[in-house]
């Protein structure tokens, strides 16, 4: 009898061995799963140079669209930005997307209804827009408002992921941008994602961006203060004017550190016509 109930432990705290040891298996590769993939991040900078055929005067930085492509529900985000510099005279009645690769002409494949906005893609469209095959072009009535015709066009590209959380001293970060963060909010239509990557060993910021940019001189700044709040700069971003994404580093102060890496801190872009700030986005983790 002792024999058995012997027996019977040892059996029982096995069983119990092997169910805790392979629940530490399971929590063990739960860790190991890579996490899910961001949404992929889109841009195009528009010239009339790349119209089909190509102008005789060709010119560039006409216009700038950037987007997000969420995979699981294929709904395209997206931001189209003109140049009202150069757009002063002649004004683009409609936007579109169309499928085909550079250098070709192809099939609209849907109409962009406003200058920001998302539209929701087939499988078989969001194959062509991951192989870099589809376009946006920016038409404008002629000959009386009879036809449309193009005024500029843009081969959209993917960018670089969005970093994922590693082992280690680099956090990624992410920031979305737009007006109506902005305390008081504004009513620019610009809107766009600037991600980053902090090393916290040399506490040096890593950015870039998918954000058309004001043409006259913007001023793109860290600021510390939680959302719905304003509060003073911590570093100033370098960036160029214009319609193409921009990057560089910079060097943040080990007391602000904490305050980045618990979304106490955003990023604000200035511009002649928003002074006190254009666009803003609170900056998170990943």
């Amino acid at each position: 009898m002792l024999q058995k109930l012997t027996s019977g432990f040892l059996l029982l705290l096995s069983l119990g061995i092997t169910a805790a040891c392979d629940q530490f298996d399971i929590d063990d590769l739960r860790k190991k799963v890579p996490p899910s993939p961001p949404e992929i991040s889109l841009s195009a900078r528009l010239t009339n140079d790349q119209l089909v055929p190509r102008p005789l005067f060709p010119s560039s930085g006409l216009a700038s669209f950037t987007g997000t492509y969420d995979q699981q529900t294929n709904v395209l985000t997206y931001v189209v930005a003109f140049n009202s510099s150069v757009f002063n005279s002649v004004t683009a009645d409609e936007v579109h997307l169309h499928r085909g690769a550079p250098g070709t002409n192809g099939p609209i494949a849907f109409t962009l209804p406003a200058r920001n906005g998302t539209v929701t893609l087939s499988e078989a469209d969001e194959a062509l827009l991951l192989a870099g095959n589809m376009y946006v072009d920016g038409e404008s009535l002629v000959d009386a408002g009879q036809r449309l015709a193009a005024l500029t066009r843009g081969a959209i590209i993917r960018q670089p992921s969005t970093p994922v959380p590693v082992p280690g001293p680099q956090v990624a970060l992410t920031a979305q941008v737009n007006g109506s963060q902005v305390v008081p909010p504004t009513s620019s239509a610009r809107a766009g994602i600037i991600n980053a990557l902090y090393d916290k060993d040399t506490n040096v910021l890593t950015y870039w961006s998918l954000i058309s940019l004001p043409s006259s001189s913007p001023v793109v700044h860290l600021h510390r203060a939680a959302p719905g709040t304003n509060g003073p700069i911590i570093a100033t971003l370098p960036s160029n004017s214009g319609f193409l994404p921009f990057e560089g580093k910079a060097s943040i102060l080990e007391a602000d550190e904490a305050a980045l890496l618990s979304g106490d801190t955003y990023i604000d872009v200035h511009s002649a016509e928003f002074p006190n700030g254009e666009v803003r986005g609170a900056v998170v983790p990943l």
